[in-house]
């Protein structure tokens, strides 16, 4: 009868999600600590195993198999659902690779800008510019001969979960966001934005949740 009552509480708990529940409940059906206690090994035991090969529950492993993760809470999901595009803007200095030093420089003090984006005549990125190393740059010289050709980059189908990762130790003013494999460049996100957005969707998720 016993192992009976713990087997069959150890696969409700599983698919359920609830161990808790289920152990509050064979208790008032049983009046039995006896019982109850071998019901907690067994649920114990069988969530350990359930969760980290399957899910929490039967429910989370559906919505896991159609791209929904909800482990780690509405915050994150919501994050995960998010496009770094749709914060993507066009404030920012570009310029071509064949530019030089000065004429990069007077673009930036107009713009107030500190850094630019070479790019070349079908919109690609090339290369970044920083305003730290145009001015210890020679101004004569072509601006090809000093830009970052791999500056940090995000893809404008990446979400704003991976964004934010990726921006985490970032230093600068904006990051360029591209299309793959064409380089197309987007638009460009700070650091700002970023922040900004996922302080907007915090709120979304405990509006929902009050």
């Amino acid at each position: 009868m016993a192992l009976a009552l713990a087997g069959m509480a150890s696969v409700a708990a599983c698919v359920v999600g609830a161990p808790l529940a289920t152990i509050f409940i064979v208790l008032e059906l049983t009046l039995s600590y006896e019982f109850t206690l071998i019901t907690l090994l067994a649920v114990i035991v069988s969530q350990v195993i359930s969760s980290n090969l399957f899910g929490n529950s039967f429910f989370d492993r559906q919505l896991l198999d159609r791209g929904i993760d909800l482990r780690f809470g509405r915050g994150k999901f919501s994050l995960s659902q998010a496009r770094v595009i749709e914060r993507a803007h066009n404030d920012f200095v570009s310029t071509p690779s064949n530019s030089t030093v000065a004429t990069v420089l007077k673009h930036l003090s107009q713009a107030g800008k500190t850094e630019a984006y070479c790019l070349s005549q079908e919109g690609n990125l090339e290369g970044k510019l920083s305003i730290i190393h145009l001015i210890k740059a020679d101004k004569d010289q072509a601006v090809r001969e000093i830009m970052d050709r791999r500056p940090l980059r995000l893809k404008s189908d990446q979400n704003m979960l991976e964004a934010i990762e990726v921006a985490s130790g970032f230093v600068g003013e904006t990051i360029p966001v591209i299309e793959e494999p064409s380089r197309k460049m987007i638009g460009v996100v700070s650091e700002s934005d970023l922040f900004s957005a996922y302080l907007e969707i915090q709120e979304q998720v405990q509006d929902v949740e009050k």
